[in-house]
């Protein structure tokens, strides 16, 4: 890790910060399996057909059980309460941009209680999204949000509608993907690799640059030869532990004076 490359860039406004469901565990397990096992204790027995453990999607009896799987993953967040700490240093750093593949609205809810000035936005918000900057971050959710029902991905039809989206004319905001363009530097927190549509995010995220260093802190990969790909596929350097690397960025942007 060049920590001057990383702070000239954030100084510049060229790094951006992606954000994965392994950023937060509750009872050892990352957010995205404690909600899957929340929805299913609060199903009734027989709405849940089948859960696809490797790519993390339910197969529902019909649209009652869908709905109602919507209702219990907001439920979720109302009856969980999460360790803030690793996003209050995040809203202090000057990312322009943090992209987060969770549809939680945490960011948003720390930003607004420290009066960190900010956007957020997420799929299904037709609201338009201006040029993100460190002076006012845009906080995206590109799976959408707890708080808008038909944006959260539980199946895969809801996968199917996101790709369909994004690689279609009306997808991504301009003013995202001009910032993903300019940026010099991705941090990947939390991620899980090992998933196909993870790594075909990445790829629609970054597009055909081989000009990008890729960061990844905190991830999930289970074999050498997924790691390799990831590797020789998107450039992507794997660094040690999440806290303590943002930790040690926290304070060197401190040293240099450009915390928010």
């Amino acid at each position: 890790m060049n920590w001057h490359d990383l702070l000239d860039d954030l100084e510049d406004q060229q790094c951006v910060l992606f954000v994965g469901p392994e950023i937060i565990h509750l009872d050892q397990v990352p957010m995205n399996e404690a909600i899957r096992q929340f929805i299913m204790a609060q199903c009734p027995p027989g709405q849940i057909l089948q859960y696809y453990t490797r790519d993390g999607f339910f197969l529902f009896k019909d649209g009652t059980a869908k709905t109602n799987a919507r209702r219990y993953f907001k439920r979720f967040f109302r009856d969980h309460q999460l360790d803030d700490e690793i996003f209050r240093k995040i809203i202090s750093i000057p990312f322009p941009l943090v992209v987060s593949i969770n549809a939680d609205t945490i960011l948003d809810d720390i930003a607004y209680k420290y009066g960190v000035r900010h956007r957020f936005s997420f799929y299904k918000d037709n609201s338009v999204v201006q040029k993100p900057s460190a002076a006012e971050p845009l906080f995206y959710n590109l799976c959408g949000c707890k708080n808008r029902d038909d944006s959260l991905l539980l199946d895969y039809e809801d996968l199917f509608k996101l790709l369909q989206w994004a690689l279609g004319p009306d997808g991504l905001p301009q003013k995202l993907l001009e910032t993903l363009g300019a940026a010099r530097t991705f941090l990947f927190l939390g991620f899980q690799f090992d998933k196909w549509h993870t790594q075909l995010l990445l790829r629609l995220l970054q597009g055909e640059r081989t000009d990008v260093s890729n960061y990844v802190i905190q991830t999930q990969v289970s074999d050498d030869e997924t790691q390799a790909f990831l590797v020789n596929q998107f450039n992507i350097r794997f660094l040690g532990d999440q806290f303590d690397f943002f930790d040690e960025l926290f304070q060197r942007c401190a040293e240099r004076g450009c915390l928010r």
